[in-house]
C-alpha cells in the first residue's frame, strides 16, 4: 500500500438496518439471553443436588465414624460421668457410652 493511500474496507460504512432486521436482531438477541438464562438455571440445579448429595454423604459418614468410635470403645471413663444428658450425638445407657441419634426431620439426612 502506498503512503496515504486508504484501505477500501475503510471508506464503506454499513448500511442501517431496517426495521424488520432489527426485529430479528431482536428476537436473536432474546433467544440467546433466554438460553443463558436456562443453562444457568440448570447448572445451578445440578450444583444443588450435587451440594446435596455431598452433604447427605459427610452426615452418614459423621454417624458411621461416631458410631465406630462408641463400638471400639475407647472414649475414657470419664467421660460417663461428665457427659451431660442434652448431648446432641451422645448418651450413657447401661453404664457405656452410646450413639444417641434424635430422628432427623423430614427431608433432612
Amino acid at each position: 500500500m502506498l503512503p496515504g493511500q486508504q484501505l477500501i474496507s475503510s471508506l464503506l460504512q454499513p448500511a442501517a438496518l431496517t426495521p424488520d432486521q432489527q426485529q430479528h436482531q431482536a428476537r436473536v438477541q432474546q433467544r440467546r439471553w433466554q438460553q443463558r438464562q436456562q443453562a444457568q438455571q440448570e447448572e445451578q440445579r445440578a450444583a444443588a443436588a450435587r451440594l446435596d448429595a455431598v452433604q447427605q454423604q459427610a452426615v452418614a459418614r459423621f454417624w458411621e465414624l461416631l458410631q465406630d468410635f462408641v463400638a471400639l470403645r475407647v472414649a475414657p471413663s470419664a467421660w460417663l460421668s461428665e457427659l451431660v444428658p442434652d448431648h446432641p450425638f451422645l448418651r450413657v445407657a447401661e453404664s457405656q457410652l452410646v450413639v444417641h441419634r434424635v430422628a432427623p426431620a423430614p427431608g433432612a439426612a
